[in-house]
């Protein structure tokens, strides 16, 4: 869903979610002053607050499709969070107003009229507005919306307080006292607690709070299985409105061509928007990478341990010594064939594609056409020049930094 498409969706269901409550909020207002029921008047003033509520929302999502300005290059979308904290203090002020208006019928007994009409009005809607704020909450998360959710959560939970509604209406009736007052304080302090809830969300994302621990691990995982970066770091994700923001510091080898690291970056956003929908943004910093630790290839002609010989091909070469260094020393050293060395055409290609798969840091060989190059460029495996000599005094060489680096194919053809 492209942003433009979220926000109108926000703005369209805050608009028909604030007419639909507004009719129930009035009905419930009307029906309680005629019936004398405290706990259906406060009810029908906690919806028109939720009324007041969605106004605010849907000025929020208008305010969010404003363009970026020079003044605000990141667009409006905090506008979205700023509303979702002002619409907090009014779920919270109805929450008070609900609490007094009970305390004072706790203390003074009020027979209802039209008892039976306000048990009606009570449980219609109670079940239209559970229904509503599942609609509500639904829309709130496929579009990230903090405030639509929120209050899709609020109507929800009229289903419980429209029950101690109609419980305080039928004690009421039955002539039992205190009991809708006692009801009416219950509902208060659920009111409370959406209210506090909903406050806390929009502070932290004011603060630009992470969106959540499980959004940071798909980003992660996202990063861990790129083949082409050697690691990352400083990885920043924040809320805005609906929408993510983003940005990370990948770390490539420090050759690599500015269009190669161009197309490894546009693959990782390209990839974490599709993971993320509602990532807006991701920006990424590219770091060159130092290898600490290298797997160096080397093509040869026999094992003969570090003796062996420097073959003077790559792509037909009958071995390939896989060296690894750790703390600038040699730790191990382990040889494999070479399964191409007698294919006809396009040796070279097969074997670059072959030692790719084992994932190397570095080749050191005396020759190299243009396909095996690129090929094992394209792997981030950077290529040293080799001169005459044993695998032990290739490494050494490496190690004293003595070869020089392959920057092109040494040959036209191969």
């Amino acid at each position: 869903m492209q942003r433009e498409e979220i926000l109108k969706k926000g703005e369209s269901t805050a608009s028909k979610v604030s007419i639909a409550v507004f009719f129930f909020a009035l009905a419930k207002v009307i029906i309680a002053l005629i019936s004398g029921s405290v706990a259906l008047l406060s009810d029908g003033v906690h919806s028109l607050t939720d009324t007041i509520e969605s106004f605010f929302v849907w000025l929020g999502f208008k305010i969010s499709q404003k363009k970026p300005t020079e003044k605000f290059p990141y667009g409006f979308y905090k506008a979205e969070n700023i509303v979702a904290f002002f619409v907090s203090f009014l779920i919270i002020l109805a929450g008070f107003e609900i609490a007094r208006e009970s305390f004072q019928r706790i203390f003074s007994f009020q027979p209802l009229n039209l008892a039976y009409g306000a048990i009606a009005i009570a449980l219609s809607d109670a079940v239209f507005l559970f229904f509503l704020g599942r609609y509500e909450t639904k829309i709130g998360k496929e579009i990230n919306s903090q405030s639509i959710t929120a209050q899709g959560k609020e109507l929800t939970s009229h289903i419980f307080s429209s029950s101690l509604v109609v419980g305080g209406i039928i004690s009421t009736y039955l002539g039992i006292p205190k009991i809708e007052g006692i009801v009416g304080l219950l509902l208060s302090l659920l009111v409370f607690k959406i209210g506090l809830e909903s406050i806390k969300d929009s502070i932290l994302s004011l603060m630009d709070i992470s969106p959540s621990k499980e959004i940071e691990k798909k980003v992660k995982n996202l990063l861990l299985s790129i083949p082409n970066i050697q690691g990352f770091s400083g990885l920043k994700l924040r809320r805005s409105g609906p929408f993510i923001f983003g940005e990370v510091n990948i770390k490539i080898e420090k050759s690599l061509a500015v269009q190669k690291a161009h197309e490894i970056a546009d693959e990782i956003e390209k990839k974490t928007k599709e993971t993320i929908p509602q990532l807006d943004s991701f920006i990424i910093h590219i770091e060159p990478s130092e290898i600490k630790e290298p797997t160096i290839i080397i093509p040869v002609n026999e094992n003969n341990q570090l003796n062996s010989l420097v073959s003077k091909q790559f792509g037909r070469a009958y071995l390939f010594a896989i060296v690894k260094i750790k703390e600038n020393k040699l730790s191990s050293l382990e040889f494999i064939e070479n399964p191409y060395k007698e294919k006809s055409v396009r040796a070279g290609l097969s074997v670059s594609k072959f030692l790719a798969e084992k994932k190397p840091d570095i080749l050191i060989t005396k020759e190299i056409g243009p396909i095996s190059f690129h090929t094992l460029r394209d792997n981030l495996v950077q290529i040293y020049k080799a001169e005459d000599g044993t695998i032990k005094e290739v490494i050494n060489k490496f190690l004293e930094n003595k070869l020089k680096k392959i920057e092109q194919p040494t040959r036209i053809k191969e």
